[in-house]
């Protein structure tokens, strides 16, 4: 077996569990025994979280894009920043410009520390594999993927609303033919995450640590 440290981003819209699936194939040591050595996760939107309530510039450059986003201790009204981004693709794209810069940063921080420690596989969860460009950068990408109506019901069930729901939802119109032509494996998120983590699980063994080279996403 390679000692080569894979990568693997983890996609799909919102609600189809990503954040649960990502951190649950993390977590399993089991997993981790299979493919020879740790997994570690970099989750795109929590890092970005932490960024904007601790890097004072990247808040300054968000609260120029939309005002209405500051709160008057200074920090970012961020539901709803999100809700003004995920109407306006214009908004939308330009905080993009702004956000990824710093995911790319942190990827490549991990990596560098992964490799370092000795690590199997990197994990990199975001909606955006595809659009930031982080896609290219993995030896696989999973889409996970399930109706619109499970997702729903799992984004309200969290706390969310309907409404805002939807208007992600909308916002994310293309992603999966995007994942499909930069050659994702899907995978069925409908059920519950031990059915998906397994699933999960198993695509990486058979694709990153098998010698199934022509099943890999190119670099």
């Amino acid at each position: 077996m390679s000692e080569r440290l894979r990568v693997v981003g983890i996609s799909g819209p919102v609600g189809a569990g990503k954040s649960s699936i990502a951190s649950l194939l993390a977590k399993d040591a089991a997993f981790a025994a299979t493919i020879g050595g740790a997994v570690v996760l970099v989750d795109a939107d929590e890092t970005l979280r932490v960024a904007r309530r601790t890097q004072r510039p990247l808040r300054e450059a968000i609260i120029a894009l939309h005002p209405a986003s500051r709160l008057p201790d200074g920090s970012l009204d961020t539901q709803r920043l999100a809700a003004a981004a995920f109407a306006d693709p214009t908004l939308l794209a330009r905080l993009e410009g702004l956000q990824w810069p710093i995911v790319v940063e942190a990827i490549a921080m991990a990596r560098s520390s992964a490799q370092q420690g000795g690590a199997a596989l990197l994990l990199v969860e975001a909606i955006a594999l595809v659009k930031s460009g982080l896609a290219a950068g993995c030896d696989l990408i999973l889409n996970l993927h399930a109706s619109r109506e499970v997702r729903a019901a799992r984004f309200v069930a969290r706390g969310g609303s309907r409404e805002d729901f939807d208007r992600r939802d909308a916002a994310q119109e293309g992603l999966a033919a995007a994942l499909r032509a930069a050659g994702a494996i899907e995978i069925d998120a409908s059920g519950s995450p031990e059915l998906s983590v397994a699933a999960a699980a198993e695509a990486i063994r058979r694709v990153c640590f098998s010698g199934d080279d022509h099943l890999r996403t190119r670099r």
